[in-house]
C-alpha cells in the first residue's frame, strides 16, 4: 500500500529518471531577461500568470482609525519575486526587508515558500472575496497560511499601498485613536480579474 508520503517520493523519481533518460517533453533555458523558462513541448497549456496578482497589497482597508500604527504589506512581480514589509511609525511608508518566491500552482492561485519561516511554510495567494458582495474581487487578496503542510488561517490585503496619517485630537470622539489609514499616494489602478 502506497501512503501520501510516498506519493511526493516516487514522483521526484519519476522526474529524475525521465531527465536522465532523456526525456524532452519540457526544455529549460533563459530569457532575456535572465530569468529561468520551462517549455512545455508536450501540447499542454501552462497555468495563465494571474496578472492580477502583481503589484503592492495591504493589510488593512483604507478610512479606519487605529491606536497603533503598524501594517503588514505584500508585493508580487512578474518575475517570480515576492516581497514582505510594513508600514510603522517610524517610517509612515512602507518598507519592504523579507524577499520570496512564488509559483503559479494552477489558473487562479500562487504559491510562496517560506524556507526560514519560524511557524510558517508557505502561503497559498488567490484572488480574495469582497466582504460587501461576497464575490470574487481582484482588489482583495486571500493568504492561507500552511502550516506543517495543512492550509489553516487566512489573512485579507487590498490593492494598492495604505499608509498611515495622524489624526487630530479634535476629531477623535471617546476612544480617540490617533492613526487614519489612507492610500499612501493615492489610489491603485483599477484590476482586471481574467488573467
Amino acid at each position: 500500500m502506497i501512503h501520501r508520503r510516498h506519493i511526493g517520493v516516487l514522483a521526484a523519481l519519476v522526474v529524475a529518471v525521465s531527465a536522465s533518460c532523456g526525456d524532452d517533453t519540457a526544455q529549460q533555458g533563459t530569457d532575456t531577461a535572465g530569468t529561468s523558462t520551462t517549455a512545455d513541448t508536450t501540447g499542454a497549456e501552462p497555468p495563465q500568470l494571474p496578472s492580477w496578482l502583481f503589484g503592492s497589497w495591504s493589510a488593512e482597508f483604507v478610512g479606519f482609525d487605529f491606536n497603533v500604527c503598524a501594517m503588514e504589506h505584500l508585493q508580487f512581480h512578474a518575475d517570480g519575486r515576492a516581497l514582505q514589509g510594513a508600514v510603522t511609525c517610524e517610517t509612515m511608508v512602507p518598507v519592504f526587508d523579507k524577499e520570496f518566491t512564488w509559483e503559479a500552482a494552477g489558473d487562479d492561485m500562487v504559491i510562496v515558500q517560506l524556507p526560514d519561516s519560524e511557524y510558517e511554510e508557505a502561503w497559498q495567494v488567490r484572488m480574495g472575496t469582497d466582504p460587501r458582495t461576497s464575490e470574487k474581487d481582484c482588489d482583495v487578496l486571500e493568504v492561507v497560511l500552511v502550516v506543517a503542510g495543512v492550509p489553516g488561517d487566512k489573512r485579507h490585503y487590498v490593492r494598492g499601498e495604505v499608509c498611515f496619517e495622524t489624526v487630530p485630537a479634535e476629531e477623535g470622539v471617546g476612544n480617540w485613536d490617533p492613526y487614519r489609514s489612507v492610500w499612501c499616494d493615492g489610489p491603485p489602478l483599477a484590476c482586471e480579474s481574467s488573467p
